[in-house]
This record gives C-alpha cells, sequence and structure tokens, in this order.
C-alpha cells in the first residue's frame, strides 16, 4: 500500500533538509566557530568531530531533498547524538554552560520538529490528520500516541472529536 505524505509533512521535511544542508555546511567549513556558539572549547579533537557531524547532517539533508521526505527519521538518530555529545563536552573544563544550554534548546527545539515531520512521514494516520487538521493534531498529542500505540482507528476518534463525544464509542 502506498502512502502519499501530507503537504504539510513534505514542506517541513523539506526546511528540516535545507536546515541539514546549511548547517552541515556551516561544520563543515567552520568547526571552531561553530563549537564557539555551542559553548565548547575549540580543541583539535571537538572540531574534527563537529566536521564529522557536518558531512553527517549534510548526507540528512541530500537524503531527504534527493529522494524522500521518509528519510526525516535520519534526523531524529542525529538529534539524539548531538545531544548525547553536547553533554559529554560542555562537562569539560572550559565550556561555556550557559551557552550550551541555550544550544540544547535549539537541538531540543529542532529534535521536536524533526520528530513530528517523522510521524507524520512515517504514519499514514497522522499524515491524514495532518492534511485534515493541520496543527490542531499537535493539541491532542495525548489521544494521537494513545491510538498510534495502540493501533486504534485515528478517523473514528476524529470525528468523535468533532462531534463532541470522547471517542471511545460513548
Amino acid at each position: 500500500m502506498t502512502v502519499s505524505i501530507s503537504s504539510p509533512t513534505r514542506t517541513l521535511s523539506t526546511a528540516l533538509g535545507v536546515v541539514s544542508l546549511t548547517l552541515g555546511a556551516s561544520e563543515v567549513l567552520a568547526p571552531a566557530a561553530v563549537a564557539g556558539m555551542a559553548g565548547v572549547p575549540a580543541t583539535r579533537p571537538t572540531r574534527r568531530v563537529i566536521r564529522l557531524l557536518g558531512v553527517r547532517e549534510c548526507g540528512h539533508g541530500a537524503a531527504i531533498l534527493l529522494g524522500s521526505p521518509r528519510f526525516v527519521w535520519t534526523r531524529v538518530v542525529g538529534d539524539a547524538l548531538d545531544v548525547a555529545l553536547l553533554v559529554q563536552a560542555l562537562r569539560r573544563r572550559g565550556a561555556n554552560r550557559r551557552r550550551g544550554a541555550i544550544a540544547l534548546g535549539v537541538l531540543t527545539v529542532i529534535g521536536a520538529a524533526d520528530a513530528v515531520a517523522t510521524a507524520g512521514a512515517l504514519n499514514p494516520h497522522l499524515a491524514m490528520m495532518q492534511t485534515r487538521f493541520p496543527f490542531n493534531w499537535l493539541l491532542n498529542t495525548n489521544s494521537v500516541l494513545a491510538q498510534w500505540f495502540c493501533h486504534a482507528d485515528v478517523d473514528d476518534s476524529v470525528q468523535a472529536q468533532r462531534d463532541g463525544r470522547s471517542g471511545d464509542g460513548t
């Protein structure tokens, strides 16, 4: 069964692909500046790791833009790696924890966008809901997640919410 990706999901995925290419290029070309913005001392090993992360980030962008928006899930994995590496780097002497906290906040927001795009790209029910009710489904995250994990029929629940019912048949 082929499931089309909704327009909001495709737009978000494309934007995240462009962000990946831009961020990746900056990491490859100016790792010391990226380290400084993140509050991490720009040592030789740190710059090397940031360059490698930049190559990975460019790969994410290319996969999303040239392949399929469904490849946005690779960014979620990358976000987890980025957070883990940043937390580890901020434990070192000379780290600017204030800048690091800001960088972690930015990574969290970007990670949330990646997760939303991934959910829409990989789950046909969520993609359909995004098409019908752009961004409204975010307001009712608990019921969407419960339905997603329990494999409940999302269409019935959405219709029940429109009708003012609880969504469980009552």
